[in-house]
């Protein structure tokens, strides 16, 4: 089928966690991969980027390409050797002379480190900050963050009781403690406060630590394109940047906006199951049996219904692909992944036909991009860079 390449390698192809190894798969047409002597990377076109020699390879994206990994020598306790591989420039250089700890990752140009006492700090280029360091988290659990990276120039720390605030590049305190809080997004944190956890009530802050939203929400999801989902009083509702309330909360179940500015909602009484714009107004009414929908690829949307079962509509509405799917994906080059039984996965067309099945259980890493096992499949992924 000239619509979708496959490359069998001979590595193994790794998700999730195994053991010591940090080896999901990522972004950007990089996979981990793994044989007998360790891990390494491997390009969507089969290309090795690092040789499957490491104990531990990290992808360290910066809201962007893949530029670097951070390589993890074969030597156990915090002053493991650890190496920054520039992909530019193809070469592997040494992180840190007096690096002591874990690397979590690098972002914004700014490495965050774990030492064995459960506390972080940070590299940029040879110098070191803060002077003391930052808990992680608190003593005697597991709640750690890996993802403790700078986000809008700030980074999420934890205080001795183990309250959330955040410094920035100038090791500057920038926020109050709070009972909870996220990392930036589009230059806005959701904070959590209250006596108890979880938060009762949630707001906004700015990257200067103030406050955008005084804490009124029983809920705040992050900000996705520009708009964020709140819930009150058990309903669903859409909020600016500015924290304005631009969609009442009157929805029982409502999603993210896509990049097309579309969001699914739905009630039960009466029922109503629709795709709004940014305004709230309804743009696409769905089968009233639809329970959930992602975005549109190709004019179809995803949609499942009540039974756990996934098929496609298109812009009107109307079933193309009638619910039979345990999963989907999203349609690239006129064919879309599906899941048809708990390891049985195939690739269909728009007409709903079978044109590809799938050697063992698929992982869909983007669009256009997913792998099983030994194989990766492309039908259709277009990569800004190689």
């Amino acid at each position: 089928m000239e619509r979708i390449t496959t490359l069998e390698t001979e590595y193994k192809l790794l998700s999730g966690r195994d053991g010591y190894f940090r080896i999901e798969c990522e972004v950007s047409g990089y996979y981990h991969t793994k044989d007998k002597y360790g891990v390494g990377v491997l390009r969507y076109d089969g290309c090795v980027v690092v040789s499957p020699i490491w104990a531990d390879v990290l992808l360290t994206p910066d809201d962007g390409p893949v530029e670097q990994f951070i390589l993890k020598d074969y030597k156990w306790g915090w002053g493991t050797p650890q190496y920054v591989f520039q992909l530019e420039s193809l070469q592997r250089e040494r992180l840190h002379q007096d690096c002591q700890g874990t690397c979590i990752g690098v972002r914004e140009g700014i490495a965050v480190f774990k030492n064995g006492t459960n506390s972080i700090y940070c590299l940029s280029g040879s110098e070191r900050f803060p002077k003391k360091f930052y808990k992680s988290g608190p003593m005697g659990t597991d709640n750690y963050d890996y993802q403790a990276l700078f986000h809008n120039g700030n980074l999420r720390v934890l205080d001795q009781k183990g309250r959330a605030y955040f410094v920035n590049r100038e090791n500057d305190e920038i926020s109050k403690h709070f009972l909870e809080a996220r990392d930036f997004h589009e230059g806005v944190a959701v904070v959590g406060i209250g006596w108890i956890w979880p938060p009762r009530l949630y707001g906004t802050i700015n990257t200067d630590g103030k406050y955008i939203l005084w804490p009124s929400y029983e809920e705040i999801k992050d900000y996705k394109n520009y708009y964020a989902r709140v819930r009150k009083k058990d309903k669903y509702g859409y909020i600016d940047r500015n924290g304005n309330l631009r969609i009442q909360t009157v929805w029982d179940i409502a999603e993210d906006f896509d990049k097309e500015g579309l969001a699914f909602v739905r009630n039960t009484n009466p029922v109503v199951a629709s795709m709004i714009d940014r305004s709230g107004q309804q743009v696409v009414q769905l089968p009233l049996n639809c329970t959930l929908a992602r975005c549109y690829s190709e004019d179809m949307l995803p949609v499942c219904i009540s039974n756990g079962r996934w098929g496609f509509v298109n812009r009107d509405g109307r079933w193309v692909i009638e619910p039979q799917y345990l999963d989907v994906g999203d349609f690239c080059n006129g064919v879309v992944p599906v899941q048809k039984d708990i390891e049985i996965w195939a690739f269909i067309d728009r007409d709903g036909n079978e044109v590809l099945t799938v050697d063992g259980r698929l992982t869909i890493t983007e669009k256009g991009l997913a792998y099983s096992d030994h194989i990766i499949y492309n039908y259709g992924y277009a990569p800004s860079h190689k």
